[in-house]
C-alpha cells in the first residue's frame, strides 16, 4: 500500500509542476507581448521557442502525472475489491 501512496504523491507532484510551468510560461508570454521595449527579432524567436518548449514540457508532465494517477487509482480499487 505504501507504493501506491508514493505513486499517487509522485503523480500529484508531476501534475502540480506541469500546471505551474504552464501558468508561468503563459504569464511570461503575456508580459513579453505587452512590453513597451522593442525586442530584436532574435530575442522574439528565442522567446517563442522557450514558450513552446515549456508548454510542451508541462503538457508531458501533466499527461504522465494523470496516467500514473489513474493507474494507481485503478490499482487501489482492485485492491479494495479483492480485500472486500
Amino acid at each position: 500500500m505504501s507504493n501506491i501512496k508514493i505513486g499517487l504523491a509522485a503523480s500529484a507532484i508531476g501534475i502540480l509542476i506541469g500546471a505551474t510551468l504552464a501558468i508561468t510560461s503563459m504569464y511570461w508570454w503575456y508580459i513579453a507581448q505587452n512590453e513597451i521595449v522593442i525586442y530584436l527579432e532574435e530575442t522574439i524567436s528565442l522567446l517563442i521557442l522557450q514558450f513552446y518548449s515549456i508548454q510542451f514540457m508541462s503538457l508531458v508532465l501533466i499527461t504522465l502525472g494523470l496516467i500514473f494517477f489513474f493507474k494507481y487509482l485503478i490499482r487501489i480499487n482492485w485492491d479494495f475489491g479483492t480485500v472486500m
